[in-house]
């Protein structure tokens, strides 16, 4: 049995539009920190959603409802690999 629980998602494609000093600055942020723009976006958000109370209590309140779709996904959700995925 593995140590480690390795957390796997579902990833997603999707297109967005960003302001271009916006995505300047996500280059430069994932040039920093070594890492692909994909990864700065979603950690960004993950940080974004776990300190905004608003959301965190919005979603309490929500509860199982589905929210409006407002991103555009290009393809279907594909599981994403993980380390024990050799």
């Amino acid at each position: 049995m593995a140590l480690l629980k390795l957390k796997t998602s579902t990833k997603v494609q999707a297109t967005i539009s960003i302001d271009s000093e916006t995505a300047a600055k996500l280059d430069h942020y994932a040039a920093m920190t070594h890492a692909p723009a994909d990864q700065v976006i979603e950690e960004a958000l993950e940080y974004l959603y776990g300190k905004d109370k608003d959301f965190i209590a919005f979603l309490q309140k929500q509860g199982e409802k589905s929210a409006p779709v407002s991103l555009k996904l290009k393809q279907k959700p594909v599981p994403a690999k993980t380390t024990n995925d050799a």
